[in-house]
This record gives C-alpha cells, sequence and structure tokens, in this order.
C-alpha cells in the first residue's frame, strides 16, 4: 500500500509544492518507507507520494518516477505480471533502469497508450503525466482494488488515495445529503446509481475500470475500459476437467502474486478461499518452511 497526492492548478501556483506536501502528510500512514514530490507542467502541477516498499527496495524504486524524459508517475498497486510485460517491451525495444513494475507501466502506456489497462493485471491506481502532449492519465484497476479520489474546482484539480489529502488542500468538506439518506435507510455506503459519489458533496471517485485523461483545465470525464462480460459461453468441459483447469488457473494467479522483495504472510480466516490461498503459497514456496498466517480473533463466537 503505497498512497499518491497531486494537484493541478490552472496557472503557476509558487506554493504548489508546500500544498502538495501537506496532501502527503496526511496519509503518511500508507508509506512508512519514503517520500518524495516532483513539480511538471511549467510549475502548475505537483505530484506527492509515500512509499511502501515491496518491490525494488532500492532508491531506484523512489515515486516519483521518471522514463524517457517523457513521463513521470505516481502510482498505487502492483502489477502481476510486469515481468511477462517487460519481457515483450524489451522485444519492442524498450530498455529498463530498474526492477520495478512501476517503470513497466509507463513503457507500457508509451507504446499501447490507454489500451496498456487491458494488459495489466494487478491492482492499481495511479496519474501519468506526459510532458510532450501535456496530458495527466489517471487510471483504476479492474474492481477498484485501490482508491482513488478527486475535486474540481475553478482553481484547481486535485486528487488523492484518501479523501484526508483532498481536506488538507482546503476542499470544501459539505456533506452529500443523498449518500447520508441511503447510508441510514437503506445502509449503503455508496450510489449503486452513481459510483462517483461519496459522502462528501465535493469530492468525487474514479470509478472501477475507468481513466481520466486531460489536459489544464480539461473537464473531467470517465471512461470505461473495461467491463465483466455476461454472457453465458457453453462448453464441453467434464467436471473433472473442469476442476483441473480452475486449479491450473488458481494455482497461476497466486503465482503471480508471490512476487515481491519482502516476507510474504498471508491473512488466514479459516474460511475455504483464504485456507486455499494459504495452501497453494505453501506448497509454491518451501514446503518445508513455516508460512506465516495472520487471523484475527474474537471472544464473540459469532464474529471469530
Amino acid at each position: 500500500m503505497c498512497g499518491i497526492t497531486g494537484i493541478w492548478y490552472k496557472s503557476n501556483h509558487k506554493s504548489g509544492i508546500e500544498e502538495v506536501k501537506k496532501m502527503t502528510d496526511r496519509i503518511s500512514h500508507r508509506g512508512p518507507d519514503g517520500e518524495g514530490y516532483a513539480t511538471l507542467d511549467d510549475g502548475t502541477l505537483f505530484f506527492g507520494h509515500r512509499r511502501l516498499s515491496i518491490i525494488d527496495l532500492s532508491d531506484a524504486g523512489k515515486q516519483p518516477m521518471e522514463y524517457m524524459n517523457r513521463y513521470t508517475i505516481i502510482y498505487n498497486g502492483e502489477i502481476y505480471n510486469y515481468i511477462e510485460l517487460r519481457k515483450i517491451l524489451e522485444t519492442k525495444g524498450y530498455s529498463f533502469k530498474t526492477s520495478t513494475d512501476t517503470e513497466v507501466i509507463m513503457a507500457a502506456y508509451d507504446h499501447w497508450g490507454v489500451d496498456c489497462l487491458h494488459q495489466f493485471d494487478g491492482m492499481f491506481a495511479f496519474a501519468l503525466y506526459d510532458n510532450e502532449t501535456k496530458e495527466l492519465f489517471c487510471a483504476r484497476d479492474r474492481f477498484g482494488e485501490k482508491p482513488f479520489h478527486y475535486s474540481f474546482t475553478e482553481l484547481f484539480f486535485a486528487f488523492g488515495s484518501e479523501m484526508k489529502s483532498l481536506w488538507a488542500a482546503g476542499i470544501d468538506t459539505s456533506i452529500d445529503d443523498y449518500s447520508i439518506y441511503l447510508f441510514l435507510n437503506m445502509n449503503l455506503h455508496e450510489d449503486p446509481m452513481d459510483k462517483t459519489r461519496t459522502f462528501y458533496r465535493n469530492i468525487k471517485r474514479l470509478k472501477p475500470a475507468h481513466y481520466i485523461k486531460i489536459k489544464r483545465g480539461d473537464p473531467i470525464q470517465q471512461i470505461c475500459y473495461w467491463k465483466l462480460p455476461l454472457t453465458l459461453k457453453s462448453n464441453d468441459l467434464s467436471f473433472e476437467e473442469a476442476c483441473n483447469q480452475f486449479r491450473q488457473m488458481f494455482e497461476t494467479s497466486v503465482t503471480l502474486r508471490l512476487r515481491t522483495d519482502v516476507p510474504l504472510g498471508t491473512s488466514l480466516s479459516g474460511g475455504i478461499d483464504s485456507s486455499a490461498v494459504s495452501l497453494v503459497m505453501h506448497k509454491l514456496k518451501d514446503p518445508q518452511g513455516q508460512q506465516k498466517c495472520f487471523s484475527a480473533r474474537f471472544q464473540d463466537p459469532q464474529v471469530d
């Protein structure tokens, strides 16, 4: 878990770096391993980042990160298939200075454009600035595992992993009455008809599987890049064949998520899902070693 923040003024702003630092300080808990800042677009765009080191623990993995003297990114998440993507991009002539998945995102964007999102197997929320086109590209993973909140005012466009960052930027914290209505009457934490809505009138949420691509001062338009296919496909797989296929897919999925330069653990609740993940992790790692599992225990048996 890392934390990203940014603020893009409509005109030059001398204290922008101090403002984005205040925003980033509010989410310091998301990244205890470092912080970084960047000033872009002729002193109007400011990036902030708090780092939790998972892949490439060296200083080369620090963010904001630059690539090809053109792109600058701040990123929260992990692209699980970054090694495979890196090999593909190397055959296309791209080179890399780090062993991070962060650098792969920028190379993928340079090669595929917004279609790079279809290449990523992972969880992510990022903001990527193109210094040539003067465009900001922000995206969120398919199921919204990583958060991205933003606010658009007459003076600036601000965004961050958490709403706390936007509060630090001075965003009005007026409550959204309809969100309160949904919560109090239906126990809903979000509007099922408008997933951009939050509990605050002036703060929006980037929807899962959506991106925005804007230039300074442009209105915000969220664009969907993926939808869950709902059409049923018939096949002639036997039950045993289906089980074997699922096992292979499941083990591949877990394998990709074990790519890390820090010790691994799993949250084990005793249910079939966490137990299956823990079992496959134990099988894929050293079977003779001790698997680190963490469980939350309660005295009340109904919630234990």
